[in-house]
This record gives C-alpha cells, sequence and structure tokens, in this order.
C-alpha cells in the first residue's frame, strides 16, 4: 500500500468510523463490542467478494452498512457545525445524503479487496457522556496495523 492510500485510508476511518453511533436498526441489547463485531464481519464479507461486487456493488454494500450502522445525520451535524443548525430540512436531508454517497464511495474504493485481514478489539472503555468508546486494529498482513476506535450511543 502506498504512503497515500494509506493515508486515505486513514483518513476515511478517521471520518466514517470514529463518530460510529448506534441507529435504531440495531438491536439496544447488543453490546457495543457485538454491535462492531457485526459491523466489522460485514465489511469482511464485502473485501472478500469484491471482485464479483466490483465498485458498484461494493458502493451498494456500504450504503446499507452505513444505513445500518451509523447515525449519519448525526454524524454530519457534528461535522457541519452552525451550518447545521442554520439549515432548513431539505438542506440537511440534501448535506447528510451526500456525506452518506461520499462515504460509501470512499470505502468502496479503499475496501476493494481481501488479503488476509482481520479486525482485533482491544478493548472498550465508557466515556462522560454515557458513550462507549471500542478500541479496535485492522490486522494487515501485508502493512501495518490500523488502529480504528468506534463511539457508541
Amino acid at each position: 500500500m502506498t504512503p497515500f492510500r494509506r493515508q486515505a485510508v486513514k483518513l476515511v476511518l478517521t471520518w466514517v468510523l470514529v463518530a460510529f453511533a448506534m441507529t435504531p436498526s440495531i438491536v439496544r441489547a447488543d453490546t457495543p463490542e457485538a454491535v462492531v463485531d457485526a459491523f466489522h464481519s460485514d465489511l469482511l464479507a464485502v473485501m472478500k467478494d469484491s471482485d464479483n461486487l466490483g465498485i458498484s456493488g461494493r458502493y451498494t454494500k456500504f450504503l446499507e452498512h452505513l444505513d445500518r450502522y451509523f447515525h449519519m445525520p448525526l454524524m454530519v451535524s457534528f461535522v457541519s457545525g452552525t451550518h447545521w443548525a442554520k439549515a432548513d430540512q431539505d438542506a440537511r436531508r440534501k448535506l447528510n445524503d451526500a456525506a452518506r454517497r461520499l462515504s460509501a464511495g470512499e470505502l468502496a474504493v479503499l475496501f476493494s479487496g481481501y488479503g488476509g485481514e482481520t479486525f482485533k478489539t482491544v478493548g472498550t472503555r465508557p466515556i462522560k457522556d454515557g458513550s462507549v468508546l471500542v478500541e479496535t486494529e485492522l490486522e494487515r498482513k501485508s502493512d501495518s496495523n490500523v488502529k480504528v476506535t468506534y463511539r457508541l450511543r
């Protein structure tokens, strides 16, 4: 993996994954670790089937996973700051949809194959607002590991 691609992976993982939040489609009884493990399983399945899916198939799968595992409106409102508060519902919907499509597209490009990668949960810790941080590592055989921290509410 080139240094640029490695940085791109880290940037996308930071944007998409660090603000991870449970959505209503996730059963609230699941532990934070179980939710993250389910996402990792789905991510690895897409990676393993990447040749059959092609980029458009990966894009579609990642849209589904974003909808299932991520609270995109919360993430977009956080990133856009005061602009979100001033925006009307239509502008918020458009911004959320654009961020969702951009995130799925980036994931489809970056996770375009499988080279024996695995995910390992390193630990969990509660934070003051009631959220839980789940610390994980993407273990790669051909490159250095990538630390990924998820925040679940």
